[in-house]
């Protein structure tokens, strides 16, 4: 099963490929002593509300080498941008991130 990367599920990267970005650390920390709950966190409670899919872009996907394996497991199914515009043409709310 795929973790997300870093603690929240982003990662910020400065100049090279994964050093973390102090003020990001130090966000992350503050955020931990404040029993906030993390981005990935909050997106796994939307998940159970059984209120929310995810599609993840197949395209994009291919472009930067990312497998199904490396997905989350919230992850509800890979589409190209047709089949993802004719389920979100259907859909009560829709976000494109």
């Amino acid at each position: 099963m795929a973790k997300p990367p870093g603690t929240n599920g982003v990662q910020a990267t400065e100049g090279t490929i994964g050093k973390p970005v102090k003020a990001d650390e130090n966000k992350k920390k503050r955020l931990g002593e404040m029993k906030y709950p993390t981005a990935y966190d909050m997106l796994k409670r939307m998940k159970a509300t059984c209120l929310l899919k995810i599609y993840a872009c197949s395209p994009t996907m291919e472009m930067f080498g990312v497998k199904k394996e490396d997905l989350i497991p919230e992850v509800d199914q890979i589409a190209g941008a047709a089949t993802f515009l004719d389920l979100a043409s259907t859909a009560e709310t829709t976000i494109l991130v």
